[in-house]
């Protein structure tokens, strides 16, 4: 009987002075811990999940405490039917390696190597430059990420902003290929922006930071193939 598929979750989060504090910057800045810990690791987190089950993939998932470099390696390291890892956090300024808030390491040049024959779908600042070229000359079958920051938006417009993110996995889960799955993105960027910039106040308060910071995501967002090394989609609205 053939082993069931598997998409690798990763999502740190740490707790500091009692409060939990995810790791993605909002508009340039730190978030409230709150918030951003409810959009990056509970609501993205659980459509995910959700998702994977529909199409029978297991989700090994790396929360909070779980996620360090030692747990990733064991899981890409026992189960070699991972296809997908699905990073939620941060990248360092340089794009050379995925951490946590205390700077630990997850994945870096030591272990990027495990993404061999996997594809990566990492949404964070910067991955998607150094990090995503050395996957794929490890042997990843793709790449999708940012190649700039990643941006969240403030209260009401970070559902938005969230769903867009993320958009592409679950194309991916659903069959999609990665170019596919890549474009399907950009269409729901395209969409939000329109519909925020027409609609304006009657979707959300801050319906034209909400519209940049989609703007800024479609344009730093990246896509890197095993056949074709790299395929960025940076076109204006």
């Amino acid at each position: 009987m053939s082993k069931k598929r598997k998409l690798l979750l990763i999502r740190p989060v740490l707790n500091h002075g009692g409060r939990l504090r995810s790791f993605l910057n909002c508009v340039g800045r730190r978030k409230k811990s709150r918030s951003i810990f409810e959009v990056l690791t509970a609501s993205m987190g659980l459509t995910i999940k959700q998702e994977a089950l529909k199409h029978d993939i297991q989700v090994i998932d790396l929360f909070a405490e779980k996620a360090t470099k030692e747990q990733v390696n064991k899981a890409l390291e026992e189960y070699p039917e991972i296809e997908l890892i699905v990073f939620l956090g941060l990248a360092d300024r340089e794009g050379r390696g995925l951490r946590r808030l205390d700077n630990r390491s997850i994945i870096d040049e030591s272990n990027i190597h495990l993404s061999k024959g996997r594809g990566c779908y990492f949404v964070c600042c910067h991955a998607g430059g150094n990090l995503g070229i050395q996957a794929m000359r490890s042997g990843a079958k793709f790449f999708l990420g940012y190649k700039k920051d990643f941006h969240l938006v403030p209260n009401e417009g970070e559902s938005i902003v969230s769903e867009c993110a993320i958009s592409g996995l679950l194309g991916l889960l659903s069959g999609l290929s990665a170019m596919d799955a890549f474009m399907l993105q950009k269409e729901k960027h395209r969409y939000w922006i329109e519909q925020l910039e027409q609609r304006q106040d009657q979707l959300v308060p801050n319906w034209f930071i909400a519209a940049s910071v989609l703007k800024a995501n479609f344009s730093s967002s990246v896509i890197m193939l095993s056949d074709e090394p790299l395929t960025n989609n940076s076109g204006e609205e």
